[in-house]
């Protein structure tokens, strides 16, 4: 019989590791989705090839986050918020590009719930860290 102890974690960055796959998933679909289209049109071609880049960065920073980066949940964040003002500034313009409650949760309420849990696993960590801390004597 194998004695193993279980460590602790902290559930949050998991959480967020799972739901940036997610996300990830469906840049991948997107971005597969747009190059048929490519044939007639030569830059969906680049858009297309673009968003597979895209999900291929998010499938990296998700496998960072979970294993607790410090620069993949920079990363992450400024990825989420970059996706949540992109997706407010869309909404606000009257091209119609959100209609309904689909790309709503995908584009905007998504990227707020792992920024959220990014941000509120940052929180017990670095403090942790200040409160070991030795003060160092300036001479």
């Amino acid at each position: 019989m194998v004695n193993v102890q279980a460590q602790p974690t902290q559930g949050a960055p998991e959480i967020a590791s799972v739901l940036l796959g997610i996300q990830g998933s469906l840049f991948l679909v997107a971005g597969l989705g747009t190059l048929p289209f490519g044939v007639v049109e030569p830059w969906m071609r680049l858009l297309g090839l673009a968003t597979l880049v895209l999900a291929g960065c998010t499938f990296w920073l998700a496998r960072g986050v979970r294993r607790h980066r410090r620069w993949a949940r920079r990363w992450t964040l400024g990825l989420e918020v970059l996706c949540v003002v992109g997706t407010l500034l869309l909404s606000w313009l009257p091209i119609g590009a959100l209609n309904g409650p689909v790309p709503a949760l995908s584009n905007l309420v998504l990227p707020a719930a792992i920024a959220g849990l990014l941000l509120m696993g940052a929180g017990p960590r670095q403090k942790d860290k200040t409160l070991g801390a030795i003060p160092r004597v300036l001479s």
